[in-house]
């Protein structure tokens, strides 16, 4: 089985300092949030192997205003299956077209069944998070092997990504 990966905030789906009245094993409200619908469906991008998922993070950190830390779950596909959703071939529309053939939608979604998805993340689910520095590293090389086309990047995200690379050392192929 294949994985799928969707953006999310790390820090909405665990117990910490900040939420001491959380019980272990529960969920916070917040990380509904990560799990945000349009039309009652849900974007997820499938992933082969580590060097696509890096690839597809820095795709999604690139569509930003700022370079900044960067989180995302991993999880199987299966997840869907049992849970007997829907996923669709859909295009994506991140500045790496070739990203953009592994979007994925999770179509005709309940409430009930997003809150289904939101517990088997939480238990099942492998989160990732990339530093600041590793976002600016991974889009870096994505642009110098000419993975993500620089015209669609907002021009605030170029800056922000100048300015990461000149204050981490990283080699910037936009100057």
């Amino acid at each position: 089985m294949a994985a799928l990966l969707r953006k999310v905030r790390k820090s909405k789906w665990f117990k910490h300092d900040s939420v001491p009245w959380l019980s272990v094993g529960a969920l916070q409200a917040d990380a509904l949030g990560d799990l945000k619908t349009t039309g009652n469906e849900l974007s997820v991008f499938a992933i082969d192997d580590t060097a696509n998922a890096d690839r597809v993070a820095a795709a999604l950190a690139a569509e930003g205003e700022h370079v900044s830390v960067f989180d995302y779950v991993l999880f199987d596909e299966s997840i869907i299956s049992q849970l007997a959703m829907t996923l669709v071939l859909s295009p994506g529309r991140t500045p790496d077209s070739s990203v953009n053939q592994n979007h994925r939608d999770l179509t005709q979604l309940t409430a009930a069944g997003l809150l289904d998805l939101a517990m088997a993340l939480s238990k099942g689910g492998i989160f990732k998070r990339f530093t600041d520095r590793d976002v600016a590293n991974r889009i870096c090389t994505s642009i110098k092997n000419g993975h993500i086309n620089v015209a669609v990047l907002k021009d605030v995200f170029i800056t922000s990504l100048k300015g990461c690379c000149t204050r981490y050392s990283i080699e910037c192929p936009l100057e």
